[in-house]
């Protein structure tokens, strides 16, 4: 809770970081209406299912970028599809052109990757962080990427 010229601005009001809210029992001011009690309650952050199969991260990067289903070629062998393999044939896809929004749930998944480790999160960095700048991609995703998988990437 942050404490200014005696309002509060509560941790659990859905407004608190563009409204202020008074009293810690109080009322939100925008809405008019009791929020609830912080104490004894808990807000869990939003956590993202990350893919477990190269099946289901295509199936992801094609509900983020339907842009990109369209112009899928196929996979990049003959094989059966890997982690690695899914990202490399995503590579050449121009994420600079894509939307804030797109690019905010791709940051997401990234993240959460490289923050779970394991071989998803290896191929997001050999595939994908490792190259930005060779794919223009930099500029566009960097600012949506967890300082951790920031510090993958290489300039």
């Amino acid at each position: 809770m942050n404490t200014t010229a005696n309002q509060i601005t509560a941790p659990n009001c859905r407004h608190a970081l563009q409204f202020r809210c008074a009293g810690f029992f109080g009322h939100c001011i925008r809405w008019q209406r009791p929020f609830p009690a912080a104490v004894g309650s808990i807000v869990m952050p939003e956590t993202r299912t990350l893919p477990g199969t190269p099946e289901q991260l295509l199936a992801d990067l094609f509900a983020i970028f339907p842009q990109y289903r369209s112009g899928y070629a196929g996979p990049i062998h003959d094989e059966t599809p890997t982690f690695h393999s899914v990202l490399i044939g995503f590579s050449s896809f121009p994420l600079a052109s894509s939307s804030e929004s797109q690019l905010r749930d791709f940051g997401a998944l990234v993240s959460a990757a490289v923050a779970a480790g394991g071989t998803l999160g290896n191929a997001f960095e050999t595939c994908l962080l490792e190259h930005l700048h060779q794919i223009r991609a930099e500029r566009a995703l960097r600012p949506y990427l967890s300082t951790m998988a920031r510090e993958k990437t290489k300039a």
